[in-house]
Parts: C-alpha cells; sequence; structure tokens
C-alpha cells in the first residue's frame, strides 16, 4: 500500500494499475472476493481513465482499499465495509 500511496503522489498511473491488478487476481486465488472486486474496480477505472485519472478519487479508493486490507487481516468481516465498497465501485464506475 505505501508504493502504491508514493505512486499515486507521483501520478504513476501505470505503477497503480500493476498493483491493483495483481490484488485483484491474489483476492480470487485466496478466496477474498471484496479484495478482487474492489481492486479489479480501481484497475479498471485507471484503464478507462488513462489520460485524466482524478486524484483524489484514486486516493478514496485506495484509503477504502487499505482500510478492507486491515479488516481482512484483524479477522474482521467485510460486511463492515460493505456500504464504503459500494459507494468507490459506484463513484469509479
Amino acid at each position: 500500500i505505501a508504493e502504491i500511496k508514493g505512486a499515486l503522489e507521483d501520478e504513476d498511473w501505470e505503477i497503480i494499475e500493476k498493483h491493483f491488478h495483481r490484488f485483484a487476481g491474489s483476492g480470487q486465488t485466496y478466496g477474498l472476493p471484496d479484495i478482487t472486486t474492489v481492486g479489479r474496480g480501481i484497475e479498471t477505472y485507471l484503464q478507462k481513465n488513462q489520460d485524466e485519472p482524478s486524484p483524489v478519487l484514486l486516493a478514496e479508493a485506495i484509503s477504502i482499499f487499505e482500510k478492507l486490507v486491515e479488516n481482512y487481516r484483524a479477522g474482521v468481516s467485510p460486511e463492515n465495509s460493505k456500504s464504503d465498497t459500494a459507494n468507490i465501485l459506484k463513484k469509479i464506475s
């Protein structure tokens, strides 16, 4: 996540896209559907908006993704993040 935040500051959209592509795949491999869904959503957003992605919107999406990962690590049900996840997916769709 720290590398993604650095890439966001540098507006290195390609690096961010690559990371979220990997997160989407890892989420699928390990049975973490919310990680897959948000990861794929951010990746797709960047592919569609290559020329002018919104740094503010990406920062919000990354923050929500980070909380989702922290919840999984802490054993907190992803249900606690459902509304945040749904909201960011709607914004980046």
